[in-house]
């Protein structure tokens, strides 16, 4: 629906550019700015297109970002696949086994901060990449 597409872009998309311009406004340089994405930019799930195609132009906005903000910002984004939240029920029910998981689970969310953290602190030298934080989830899938 383009409800729902709306919505999602406005979300993930003008949600991140406000943000970002906000912060460059006001940051000392260099600067960081670290985005989050999803696999879900380069995978596709039943009844999630709205959300595939916002991801998918973050990821584009991000390296969009990398190059007009270079030098003075590194912009990257975290990826996460399937992160499982202990204290909320998932929307539906998970139905992929954590065994399909190279590392054996799904994700957990000290692993986005842990990624989250590393663009925070890394070298402002790298900018415009994406990490994913799937479990090699992804790579599995072929």
């Amino acid at each position: 629906k383009a409800a729902d597409l709306t919505g999602a872009i406005e979300t993930n998309v003008f949600g991140a550019l406000f943000a970002a311009q906000e912060f460059v406004r006001h940051a000392e340089r260099p600067g960081r700015i670290v985005n989050l994405g999803s696999l879900g930019a380069s995978e596709v799930w039943k009844g999630r297109g709205h959300y595939h195609a916002s991801k998918a132009a973050l990821r584009q906005l991000t390296n969009s970002m990398a190059l007009e903000l270079a030098p003075d910002f590194s912009v990257n984004s975290v990826a996460p696949g399937l992160i499982e939240l202990a204290d909320e029920p998932p929307d539906e029910p998970i139905t992929i086994s954590p065994t399909r998981f190279p590392m054996g689970r799904y994700g957990h969310v000290d692993d986005v901060f842990e990624a989250v953290w590393f663009f925070a602190t890394a070298s402002v030298y790298i900018t415009g990449q994406e990490l994913a934080v799937d479990g090699a989830y992804a790579l599995a899938r072929g």
